[in-house]
Order: structure tokens, then C-alpha cells, then sequence
């Protein structure tokens, strides 16, 4: 609002998965109504969401991978009601965890199409196979579009390496031109972003294992106090 992305008069489609969350969203929006004046908030999955109108303007919170269902979702739906002059923001994960979609896709392109990413990571001048196989996703879910892309890495509030893809100047695609063969425009420092990402991502994981260590030391010692207060009973 404050950087004048969204407009308060415009329609605003808001999505939460959790029904306590969405309901503490919608009397977030009511209380102040110029803010978001025409809310439609949507409780479930991202891609069980009916898109009735254009879009200028969607920031997918995904912090996660992109699945498949969220992929089938961006090339059946949201791609077909994309404005020329709409931006996508999307946050996702840097690492894939459990994300089988992402594998999969990683695997498909090694095996059918390694030339498309060496092209990207030339283009990009990248080789991190994490940020290269998300373009390439995003250029394949967006089959309808050419667009330019920046790339950034901030989330300051997760345990885990975000990264935020930013999507704009949408231009049809040429039948005639293959999706590697175009190339992708990609501002801001991704090589120090990603050294940031993976300092953030080893700081995280080491802030995790200390804390399980003082949980266990808490455990220990709180059933060190269980077994001397029974005995304590059992004496008595």
C-alpha cells in the first residue's frame, strides 16, 4: 500500500489457508476500511482459488517450494488473467525439504533439457541449482509470458532461507520461441544474496541444534528431579 502496489478502491483477493487465521484477517480489514475497501478473502489452498477478474498485482507468500498443485494452478488460472503491465512477487523457500514437485522437476531437466539451464546460468551468470531450477519452473508455469525478473533474498523472519522472486513487464510469448532460448533479465546481487542465504540457512540450523541441546539438558534434569522426588515418596 505504502509503495502504492495495490490500490485501495481495487479489488483485493486475500488468501489464508487456516479458517482462525482468515477470520482474524477479515476483522483486521474491517476495522479499517481505507485500507482495503472491496476485500474477498478466500479460506483454503492457494489453488482452489477462482480468479473472476484481471490482475495487476499478486504477491504469492508461498515460503515454501512451488508445489504442483500451486504450479498447475499458475499455468491454468492466474497466468490467464494476467494484465501486460502486472507484477508477481512470490517468497520460496531456498531449500526444498520434503518439496517431491521440485525434485521431480529438477530430475526432468537434467535428463530432457540441460542446455536450457546451462542457457539460464549464462544468462543469469548464477550457478546456484536451487535459484536456476526455480526461473525455470516459473518459465515453464508461465508458458503464455515473457517477463523480466529480480531476484533478492530477505526474510528476515523465518528459520529457514527465503527467497523473493519478483516478476514484471509481462510480454506475450512468441509461438516460435523456446522458453531457454529467451533470455531472463535479472537485477540485484544474487551472488551475495545467496552467500547471505546460505549464512542465514547455517546460522538457523545451528540456533536449532542449540536449542534441542538445552531441551534435552531440561528434560534430563526435569527427570532427574522426577526420579528424586519419587524416591523421596516411596521413602516417606
Amino acid at each position: 500500500m505504502h509503495n502504492q502496489l495495490v490500490h485501495p478502491d481495487g479489488e483485493h483477493v486475500l488468501v489464508e489457508r487456516e479458517a482462525e487465521t482468515a477470520s482474524r484477517i477479515k476483522d483486521l480489514v474491517a476495522s479499517d476500511p481505507y485500507w482495503i475497501r472491496k476485500p474477498r478473502i478466500h479460506t483454503g489452498e492457494l489453488h482452489d482459488l477462482r480468479l473472476a477478474n484481471k490482475i495487476d498485482y499478486a504477491f504469492l507468500d508461498l515460503t515454501g517450494g512451488i508445489t504442483k498443485d500451486v504450479a498447475g494452478w499458475v499455468e491454468n488460472g492466474l497466468q490467464h488473467m494476467l494484465r501486460p503491465k502486472a507484477r508477481v512477487a512470490f517468497t520460496l523457500a531456498y531449500g526444498w525439504r520434503t518439496n517431491q514437485y521440485m525434485y521431480d522437476m529438477q530430475s526432468y531437466i537434467k535428463e530432457h533439457d540441460p542446455k536450457g539451464l546451462r542457457r539460464l546460468s549464462e544468462a543469469l551468470k548464477i550457478d546456484k541449482k536451487p535459484i536456476l531450477v526455480y526461473v525455470y519452473v516459473l518459465r515453464s508455469i508461465f508458458s503464455q509470458w515473457d517477463f523480466s525478473l529480480d531476484q533478492t533474498v530477505w526474510y528476515q523472519d523465518s528459520q529457514q532461507s527465503m527467497l523473493l522472486f519478483r516478476l514484471h513487464d509481462f510480454v506475450r510469448r512468441s509461438a516460435t520461441m523456446k522458453m531457454a532460448d529467451v533470455g531472463v533479465k535479472m537485477q540485484g546481487v544474487i551472488g551475495r544474496c545467496c552467500g547471505q542465504a546460505k549464512k542465514r540457512s547455517a546460522a538457523a540450523h545451528k540456533a536449532w541444534e542449540t536449542r534441542r541441546a538445552e531441551a534435552a539438558k531440561r528434560s534430563q534434569a526435569a527427570h532427574k528431579a522426577w526420579k528424586t522426588r519419587r524416591k523421596l515418596a516411596k521413602a516417606h
